[in-house]
C-alpha cells in the first residue's frame, strides 16, 4: 500500500479538476485499493478557517472515504519518536507506534486525552463535512493554532542564540526537550536530563525521522532574517509527515526548501500531479 499526502490546496485542486488529465489519473489511483490518501488535522484546521469551496471539496472527499486514512498530528509523532529514541538508546529495541487510522474520530480520541470522552458522544461526525464542522465548532482547531504559535516563539527564542542556530543538531536539542514524553515505552517516567541528549542525537536519523526533517526544513527558511509567523508552520506540519509517506504534493516553495535540506526525503516532494504519479510509479 502506497501512502499519498496532498497539502490542502492540492486537495482542493483534486476536487476541482478531477476530470482533467493528470488529476483524473490520480483520482483513479486513489481508488484502486493499492493507494491511500492520508489526511491530518492540519487539513481540517485550514478547512475550518473556511472558504466556500470547502463544501464541494468535502463532498468530493466523502466519495474517497473508503480510501482515506488519518495520520496523528505531528507533535504526537514527534513525542512518539523521542520516546522510541529513548527506548532504542537504552535497550537497542525498536518502538513501532500506530500512525494511521481509518476514522478521524478513532485517531483523535486515541492520541488526545482531552477528547477521549467524545468516543461516547453520539455527535460523532460521519462525513468529511461533519468532521470539519466538528473541528470548528468544538474549537479542536485551536490546538493546531496553539502549536503553531508556540513554534514561532521557539524559533525566535533560538535565534537569540545565533551560534547554536547554525547547527541543526544543536537546534534539535531544543526540539527533543520540547517533545520529551511524559513516560517511556515501558511506562517509566523519566524527567528531561541533558545527559540523555548526546545519546539521542546519535540515533536521531534512525528513530526520529520526522523531527529531524522538520528541524532541517524550517532552518532553511528561518536561518535567514525573514519574519517568522505561526502560519508559516502550517506548511511545515504538512511537510513533516514525509518520512511516513511515499510522496507529498506541496507548494513549489516548500518543495524547493525540502530539497535544500539535503535530506533523502526531499525527493518525495512535488508540486505537480504529473510528477506525483511518476514518484508513485517508482
Amino acid at each position: 500500500m502506497k501512502i499519498v499526502y496532498l497539502d490542502t490546496s492540492a486537495i482542493v485542486d483534486l476536487a476541482k479538476f478531477t476530470k482533467k488529465r493528470y488529476w483524473k489519473k490520480l483520482d483513479d489511483l486513489l481508488r484502486d485499493g493499492n493507494h491511500t490518501l492520508v489526511m491530518s488535522t492540519t487539513h481540517l484546521y485550514e478547512f475550518a478557517k473556511g472558504r466556500k469551496e470547502n463544501d464541494y471539496t468535502a463532498m468530493y472527499l466523502d466519495t474517497l472515504l473508503p480510501y482515506i486514512q488519518w495520520i496523528i498530528p505531528p507533535w504526537y509523532i514527534w513525542e512518539e519518536e523521542v520516546k522510541g529514541a529513548l527506548y532504542y538508546h537504552n535497550t537497542g529495541g525498536r518502538h513501532e507506534f500506530r500512525r494511521l487510522y481509518d476514522l478521524f474520530f478513532t485517531m483523535y480520541t486515541t492520541v488526545n486525552r482531552k477528547y477521549r470522552r467524545l468516543k461516547y458522544d453520539l455527535r460523532q461526525p460521519t462525513s468529511v463535512a461533519e468532521t470539519i464542522e466538528f473541528f470548528k465548532k468544538d474549537k479542536v482547531y485551536l490546538e493546531t493554532q496553539e502549536v503553531a504559535e508556540y513554534s514561532a516563539k521557539m524559533v525566535k527564542r533560538i535565534r537569540e542564540k545565533a551560534v547554536i542556530w547554525q547547527s541543526w543538531r544543536s537546534t534539535l536539542r531544543f526540539h527533543i526537550r520540547d517533545c520529551w514524553p511524559q513516560e517511556t515505552v515501558t511506562g517509566l517516567k523519566i524527567p528531561f536530563e541533558h545527559a540523555f541528549l548526546d545519546g539521542l542525537l546519535g540515533v536521531a536519523d534512525l528513530c526520529m525521522p520526522s523531527l529531524v526533517f522538520a528541524t532541517k526544513l524550517h532552518r532553511v527558511k528561518y536561518n535567514s532574517s525573514e519574519r517568522v509567523e505561526p502560519n508559516d508552520f502550517i506548511d511545515e506540519f504538512h511537510a513533516s509527515f514525509v518520512p511516513y509517506c511515499d510522496s507529498i504534493m506541496h507548494d513549489k516553495t516548500t518543495c524547493r526548501r525540502a530539497r535544500q535540506t539535503g535530506s533523502e526525503f526531499g525527493a518525495r516532494f512535488t508540486s505537480e500531479p504529473e510528477e506525483l504519479l511518476e514518484i508513485l510509479a517508482r
